[in-house]
């Protein structure tokens, strides 16, 4: 059977620019998958990921 470990991340990020806000999200959210993660939910600004655990 697959196990899984989760991780949750809050995300507030305060600017105007549309464009500052796609950028930095996008970059935090590429470094996450770069570790592994999958985003597998969102809930207002907490977003929840999975990575499947391999022993």
């Amino acid at each position: 059977m697959k196990k899984f470990e989760y991780r949750i991340e809050y995300i507030e990020i305060r600017s105007n620019d549309k464009d500052e806000i796609e950028r930095r999200l996008l970059d935090m959210l590429n470094q996450i998958g770069s570790e592994g993660w999958e985003l597998s939910g969102i809930n207002g600004p907490m977003l929840y990921f999975k990575r499947e655990v391999i022993n």
